[in-house]
């Protein structure tokens, strides 16, 4: 560039050209790095990814894509967790309860609680393994909310994106067409408590 009197007057000294060239990144095994990551299947996986339809940006910086679909995937399963606990009041006591080929087991008669009201549960006798328990069992018996319940069997798992839920009850509420699954029912200080699930 020329500066004068005039103004600026510019001249051509050189022509040159510059290529560049992508980088091309080798993309991991999506399923396995999600998999060792999160507990989902892999149609779950190829599910979130596909209506997702971002796949451009795997092959931009393929680290960081899969390590944004972990925390996505890991930050929705954590609100699905907090979000299916809930607590219901059952005879005036507080549950935490959770939406939702019984087994013969052999135990002492301490440990039933005599139902009262047979067209609330499945037997005469309930198989309880704690005072909690059998208050919660004599709880449901005299709500008349509650429309039907039992102690599931052992090992009766749900499974759940987050892993298996284990629950000891199953309850159903008057007017409600779920089933309430009721897990670790204790004694605490502030009263009884139990974890929960419905579907």
């Amino acid at each position: 560039m020329d500066y004068s009197q005039e103004g600026v007057d510019t001249q051509l000294t050189d022509i040159g050209r510059r290529s560049a060239e992508a980088i091309k990144y080798l993309i991991p095994d999506v399923y396995g790095y999600i998999q060792s990551r999160v507990d989902i299947t892999r149609k779950t996986i190829f599910e979130i990814l596909k209506q997702s339809d971002r796949y451009g940006e795997l092959e931009i910086n393929p680290q960081m894509f899969l390590d944004n679909v972990v925390g996505a995937i890991q930050r929705t399963l954590n609100s699905l967790l907090v979000e299916g606990v809930q607590y219901e009041r059952i005879n005036g006591q507080a549950y935490e309860m959770t939406l939702f080929k019984y087994e013969e087991i052999e135990t002492y008669l301490s440990n039933l609680f005599p139902v009262s009201d047979s067209g609330k549960t499945l037997f005469n006798f309930i198989p309880v393994d704690s005072e909690v328990e059998n208050e919660f069992a004599r709880d449901c018996e005299a709500d008349s909310n509650v429309k039907f319940f039992f102690k599931l069997p052992r090992g009766f798992k749900v499974p759940t994106p987050i892993g298996n839920y284990v629950p000891d009850w199953a309850v159903v509420f008057e007017n409600d067409n779920r089933v309430y699954f009721v897990a670790e029912t204790k004694g605490t200080l502030t009263g009884n408590y139990s974890g929960t699930w419905s579907g």
